[in-house]
């Protein structure tokens, strides 16, 4: 007879100690998924959350459950309970009990946007042990004021405190405005730090902290990474009024590595003195500025900084007051393109293989944002335009080298400072992208990026995201008027990716209707264009056209071009909803679900 093998799962026959540092990777897994997901989604209340969603940032618990083998590695090990995120009491004392001298990570979203949740008794609890605490990330809110734990502002001794973050959500469209100064970027300012490496403070009003109270510049030469940022996409009272008052504090801090800070809206109106020496931050390797862009540029001016930086960031939407040599932004960027297409790059300049052009939603007037990203992998994350701010100080934009958001027009000295020792000839995979308002109507590129975007000649990869994606536009976009027919304007395309094709949502009479924008043939024929050029197009994508497309039109393309994809075909609508299909040579053959490789939208 022949044995059954009941041999036990490879896990169970680790040693203790490999388990034992699995069980905290899951839990220490667990602590950061949440802080994510809560720090995007923070006007929902716990409670709800959980409902809806099945999870609580107390599941690794579970572990605990597994067997006794693993139980017993779990209570011995005290860096599987060290991740609090601050709740239930009796939760946060059996963390801080079992952690027994373990250094803590605490997280608190101290009340919802309702002001349900308020957990101010239980963050006093946590904060008994502010001695182990390593990092501190809280989330307040306007009714939290006079509440929070006195020890947040008191003199303390924190002395493995490595990370400082402190967020004040301000009320959705500025609705809550504070008549007078909270202290919420006085939060750790009195403590007795001496590892603080990373202090984030979002929002809060402050314009009654002296600079001399600058909390930054009382770490010294510990700091490594500031964050101080408006709380949302409008700007609170800052204390950076002027590039001056940051340069004074800047002084004392030659460690930084990450600078991200935002001047107040009128900080154009302050000139730096002429006797005001630079700063040198030998380290410095991401830096993001917001303000008047005068006054980015004086700062720039007044910095000493390794070049190229690993990831640089103007938010600088207002128009600048210096007049003279005022070039359009389209006009500036063929002219750089044209010439960097001849001239050899130099040792420092920074090679960008993909590239995204699109409307600014939240510039004041009209404005276009530039991402730049040295890897030819199509991004999985976008900074979010309603505040790109805050999204860039978050973890996940590592790989993005370079993301402006600037005027139509301004200097060329401006422009030559924000984009020097970027290279965008190397450029394979563009992205012409569309911005959505919040009343759904769009911001599209205008005709005068046609020129610049056709100066990218090695694009092999072109995104379009225009509105209704007109094929008058695509084809104005693809293919130029020469002797004898026309040319392609990217002879190296090898995948063209469309979205919203054709038809155009329009209300008359308050009913929607879809208004043709040119015709299915046009489409065609500039594909066939592009062939005839000897375009090696590999690959077609159309996703999310307004309406569905018919089998026949697709299996027309399918004979120009060897793969398509679509994500909307007439009579499969309803059974493909989210998912993409590869269009068949032969109308009877199997039409396939694939994955869309583009996992980004223009």
């Amino acid at each position: 007879m022949q044995r059954t093998s009941t041999s036990q799962p490879a896990v169970d026959c680790l040693p203790a100690e490999i388990l034992g540092h699995v069980l905290v990777i899951y839990a220490n897994d667990t602590f950061e998924n949440w802080i994510r997901i809560r720090h995007g989604l923070q006007i929902i209340p716990d409670s709800l959350y959980i409902a809806w969603h099945g999870t609580n940032p107390y599941n690794f618990f579970n572990v605990t459950l597994v067997c006794r083998r693993w139980r017993k590695i779990a209570l011995e090990c005290p860096g599987f309970w060290s991740n609090i995120v601050v709740g239930p009491e009796t939760n946060v004392k059996l963390l801080l009990n079992r952690s027994k001298d373990h250094a803590l990570h605490i997280f608190c979203l101290v009340s919802d946007i309702l002001g349900l949740n308020r957990r101010h008794a239980v963050l006093s609890l946590a904060l008994t042990h502010l001695h182990r605490v390593r990092s501190l990330q809280l989330i307040l809110r306007p009714q939290d004021e006079g509440r929070e734990p006195l020890i947040l502002f008191a003199p303390s001794h924190a002395p493995l405190l490595d990370f400082l973050s402190v967020h004040f959500a301000e009320a959705r469209g500025g609705a809550h405005v504070p008549q007078t100064p909270n202290q919420i970027r006085e939060i750790g300012a009195k403590w007795d730090a001496p590892r603080l490496r990373h202090l984030k403070y979002y929002g809060g009003t402050d314009y009654a902290l002296p600079l001399s109270s600058f909390p930054p510049a009382q770490s010294k030469s510990t700091l490594t990474h500031l964050v101080w940022l408006p709380g949302g996409p409008t700007h609170s009272t800052s204390l950076i009024s002027c590039a001056e008052d940051l340069l004074s504090a800047l002084r004392s801090l030659p460690q930084l590595e990450t600078l991200h800070v935002a001047f107040a809206k009128d900080s154009s109106s302050r000139s730096l003195a002429p006797s005001v020496s630079p700063v040198r931050l030998p380290r410095l390797r991401q830096l993001l500025l917001d303000g008047h862009i005068d006054t980015c540029v004086e700062l720039l001016e007044h910095l000493d900084f390794k070049e190229p930086l690993q990831q640089f960031a103007v938010m600088a939407r207002q128009e600048s007051q210096r007049r003279e040599d005022i070039v359009p932004l389209p006009e500036y960027l063929a002219d750089l393109f044209q010439a960097q297409a001849t001239v050899a790059p130099a040792a420092h300049d920074r090679p960008l293989r993909t590239l995204c052009i699109r409307p600014d939603t939240t510039a004041d007037g009209t404005g276009v944002q530039i991402m730049g990203w040295e890897s030819l992998q199509a991004p999985t994350r976008f900074p979010m335009d309603t505040n790109m701010l805050e999204s860039l100080s978050q973890p996940g934009y590592a790989d993005l080298a370079l993301c402006h958001s600037l005027p139509d027009a301004l200097p060329r000295a401006h422009l030559d400072r924000f984009l020097r020792h970027m290279r965008f000839d190397g450029v394979q995979s563009l992205q012409l992208g569309i911005a959505e308002l919040h009343d759904n109507t769009r911001l599209e590129l205008g005709p005068a990026w046609v020129r610049p975007a056709a100066r990218l000649t090695a694009v092999e990869t072109l995104a379009f995201a225009l509105r209704a994606a007109d094929p008058a536009q695509l084809e104005q976009h693809l293919l130029y008027v020469r002797e004898g027919g026309r040319a392609a304007r990217y002879p190296a395309l090898k995948h063209l990716y469309v979205t919203d094709l054709f038809p155009e949502r329009q209300y008359v009479d308050d009913s929607e209707q879809f208004v043709p924008k040119g015709t299915w043939d046009t489409f065609v024929d500039t594909i066939v264009s592009l062939i005839d050029d000897s375009v090696r197009l590999e690959k077609l994508t159309l996703k999310d056209p307004i309406v569905p497309l018919g089998k026949a039109d697709l299996m027309e393309l399918r004979q120009l071009v060897p793969s398509v994809m679509s994500n909307v075909v007439d009579g499969m609508q309803k059974l493909s909803l989210g998912k993409t299909y590869l269009v068949p040579e032969y109308m009877d053959d199997q039409w396939v679900v694939v994955e869309d490789e583009l996992k980004w939208r223009p």
